[in-house]
C-alpha cells in the first residue's frame, strides 16, 4: 500500500502523507535524525533497489537450499522460515551500501546533493518489520505482548 502511494506521490510530483513521512523516521541510530521528508525519483528508486536486491537475496537462498538436497517446497519453506534473517542481513548490506556511496559522493564533492529519505524508509521499516512478525522460536509464534514466561519452558 505504501509502495503504490509512493509510486503514485513520484508519478504526480506530489509528497506523500505525513503520516508516511512518520514512520520513515521510526528506524534510526541514535543521534539526530537524518532522514528527510522529500519525495522524488530517488527515493523510489532507493526502495526498488532494496525491493530487487531482497527478492535476489531469496533466490540466492533459495538456490542455496535446494542444491543442499532439499525439494522445491523444502528450499520455499526454508526460505520463508528465514526470511526475518534474510530482511535483516539485506538491510544492514544495504545501508552499508548506501553510506559507501554517500562517503564516496563527499570524497568526490559531488554536485548532487546527497539525501536520507523518510518516504524510502517508511517502506524499508514496514518490510523489516512484517519480517520479524515471522519469527519463531521453538515452534512457538513470538507475538509482542502476549508471549508469558511459562510458554517458553
Amino acid at each position: 500500500f505504501m509502495y503504490l502511494k509512493l509510486i503514485r506521490a513520484v508519478k504526480n510530483n506530489e509528497e506523500v502523507p505525513k503520516w508516511m513521512y512518520r514512520i520513515g523516521h521510526i528506524l534510526k541510530s541514535r543521534g539526530s535524525d537524518p532522514y528527510k521528508d522529500i519525495t522524488d525519483k530517488d527515493a523510489l528508486r532507493e526502495v526498488n533497489i532494496f525491493i530487487i536486491g531482497l527478492i535476489a537475496v531469496n533466490f540466492l537462498v533459495f538456490i542455496a537450499m535446494y542444491q543442499r538436497g532439499y525439494s522445491f517446497t523444502e528450499s520455499v519453506y526454508k526460505c520463508l522460515i528465514m526470511e526475518f534473517w534474510i530482511v535483516l542481513v539485506w538491510h544492514i548490506i544495504f545501508t552499508l551500501c548506501d553510506v559507501g556511496i554517500a562517503t564516496i559522493n563527499i570524497i568526490k564533492k559531488s554536485l548532487k546533493k546527497y539525501h536520507v529519505y523518510s518516504s524510502a524508509n517508511a517502506i524499508i521499516a514496514m518490510i523489516l518489520m512484517t519480517a520479524f512478525q515471522c519469527i519463531h522460536i521453538k515452534g512457538h509464534s513470538i507475538i509482542i505482548g502476549r508471549t508469558e514466561a511459562f510458554d517458553w519452558e
